[in-house]
């Protein structure tokens, strides 16, 4: 994790778990001041509970689901979820020969450790598409790009939903088109306001967790975008 901000990297995935550890996760704190944003698989236990890292406050929290959109049942769950991506089934390349998995070149298995590079690679997409957003914003506006999955809203089974790596590049180009028009004016003002002092993550522009003065100065230097 060190060696991720020596070398300036903007992303991490985890894709195992441990015991827990205040090393481990002081690291992890640390290292998300700094900018980094971490994303880790919720565990392969049919738990109520992720798995450490995927817990900590820093790390977005993916579980798996199938490809009916339903929760893979080994998929962990609970309150520190945020997300759901494909992990059942996945088809992926081998090393050839008996180095690797398998002796074929391509191997097909399930795990949150799959799901988590999904949500990974689009936050990645994101700052390709607007290189400017925080860490904060990233994982905000990712809330906002996500198909929606079981109950209304966030859920413990699925999160927030399974992101969509296109509306969240969009989301990304333009943050502050709050009705997703293709271009910032009075009804993203209108909108704005009309969640003033909530929690978010619709509104939340600059990723503090708060709908407020912030975000209206957000709003206000991207008018006319």
């Amino acid at each position: 994790l060190q060696w991720s901000v020596e070398i300036g990297a903007r992303i991490t995935n985890t894709s195992w778990w441990f015991t827990e550890s205040s090393v481990i996760a002081d690291a992890y704190a640390s290292s998300a001041a700094a900018g980094l944003l971490h994303v880790a698989s919720s565990g392969n236990l049919s738990s109520s509970s992720v798995t450490f890292p995927s817990s900590l406050p820093s790390v977005v929290s993916v579980g798996a689901i199938r490809s009916n959109g339903q929760r893979a049942s080994f998929s962990n769950r609970g309150t520190d979820l945020e997300f759901a991506a494909p992990g059942f089934q996945i088809v992926y390349l081998d090393r050839s020969g008996m180095a690797g998995n398998s002796s074929g070149d391509y191997g097909c298995a399930s795990g949150t450790s799959f799901a988590s590079p999904y949500v990974a690679g689009t936050a990645a997409l994101m700052l390709s598409a607007n290189p400017s957003l925080g860490a904060p914003q990233v994982r905000t506006l990712l809330k906002t790009a996500t198909v929606d999955l079981g109950g209304v809203g966030w859920d413990a089974d699925f999160g927030w939903g399974l992101p969509k790596a296109s509306r969240a590049v969009r989301v990304a180009q333009r943050p502050a088109d709050l009705d997703r028009n293709g271009h910032v004016d009075a009804t993203d003002l209108t909108l704005l306001l009309g969640l003033w002092g909530g929690v978010g993550p619709f509104g939340d522009l600059d990723g503090d967790g708060a709908i407020g003065p912030a975000d209206l100065t957000f709003l206000l230097a991207s008018w006319g975008s």
